[in-house]
């Protein structure tokens, strides 16, 4: 795949995203979901211990790696479950006896699809590195997530309007459309995912990097109709979060405020 700089600014000047070609087929991406719902048809006890699984910083501030459950409280969160998978998570769970067997094949599949976007990523982190620190796929705060989205009345968020803090997101595929994507929240319009590809766009840190060269895109998702993927589930997306090695943190108050 060519990918250059200048095509990816202009992309996100007009749009704010760019559409690039996917590495992994459409059989191995819906192998992996199936896996992961399989897994998330656990009880929720058996899920809780395999999130929270390192710290990110000195300071101990643990890193959203693995398992995680959230629920809205107070208009800041949203109604989801997710795994946030890497092969540091993969090489941590291996060393746990207490891994359901329906974990470790979910991580079977999602190490493929891993794979797989580290392959697409290869031009886009080379086009981008003249924005230093690099790009790094090893990185324990990075992460390519799961994402199962409840069910929700048309119209309603699945996901708040926010920018992501890492450098430029990568939505590898979803079961249904929803996801809006802008330069801000007025500006936000509805991304028809096209077969074979991923949606790529630029996030806090890498504007930060780039010295406002390049802005980070506004985006939420929606709910589209009252049909969802199965009962209870309105839609499910893999995306994955490139960081340098050791990204500066930045809060849900920062990535969650609209620009003045």
């Amino acid at each position: 795949m060519e990918f250059t700089l200048e095509e990816y600014k202009k992309a996100i000047a007009q749009k704010g995203y760019m559409q690039i070609p996917f590495a992994g087929s459409p059989e191995l991406i819906l192998e992996a979901i199936e896996r992961f719902f399989t897994f998330l048809e656990l009880p929720v006890e058996r899920k809780l211990p395999f999130g929270w699984l390192y710290q990110l910083t000195a300071d101990e501030r643990g890193c959203e790696s693995g398992y995680r459950l959230r629920t809205a409280t107070d208009g800041k969160h949203d109604n989801k479950e997710y795994f946030h998978y890497n092969p540091d998570v993969h090489r941590l769970i291996l060393e746990r006896p207490d891994a359901p067997p329906e974990l470790l094949t979910f991580l079977e599949a999602a190490e493929k699809i891993y794979a797989e976007a580290a392959k697409t990523m290869e031009p886009v982190i080379e086009a981008l590195s003249i924005f230093p620190p690099r790009i790094d796929l090893t990185s324990p705060a990075g992460a390519l997530r799961f994402l199962k989205y409840d069910q929700a009345e048309p119209g309603e968020f699945l996901a708040r309007g926010h920018y992501d803090r890492n450098l430029s997101s990568l939505a590898i595929a979803e079961s249904a459309p929803g996801l809006r994507i802008g330069q801000n929240p007025e500006q936000l319009e509805e991304v028809h995912h096209e077969p074979g590809k991923a949606i790529l766009f630029p996030s806090l840190i890498l504007e930060e990097q780039s010295h406002g060269e390049i802005k980070a895109s506004w985006h939420d998702v929606v709910q589209k109709s009252e049909d969802g993927y199965r009962p209870g589930v309105a839609r499910w997306a893999i995306v994955l979060f490139p960081v340098p090695h050791a990204p500066s943190y930045l809060f849900q108050d920062t990535t969650h405020s609209k620009r003045a």
